[in-house]
């Protein structure tokens, strides 16, 4: 079981939550997210919403400046994962 052994490895993650500072803005506006895990995740996708991606990011703390108020509210999601086998 896949699960399982993550946790043996310690690379299992749970879940990731994050708030975002600030919420709300016009073009120009960056926004930084805290991310908050459990597990013991050592890399982190975020998707701004604007089609913008941060691939395999080490650090819990992302920032983002967001160039236009096209398509906005934006959605962000964050992907927590460990990538040791």
């Amino acid at each position: 079981n896949e699960a399982m052994n993550n946790v043996r490895n310690d690379t299992f993650v749970r879940s990731v939550s994050f708030t975002g500072s600030p919420t709300s803005g016009g073009a120009g506006t960056t926004v930084t997210l805290n991310l908050t895990v459990d597990g013991n995740p050592n890399r982190y996708d975020v998707y701004w919403g604007d089609g913008t991606v941060d691939s395999a990011e080490t650090d819990n703390t992302q920032s983002h400046t967001y160039a236009t108020n096209t398509g906005s509210p934006y959605t962000v999601k964050v992907r927590a994962f460990n990538n040791c086998d």
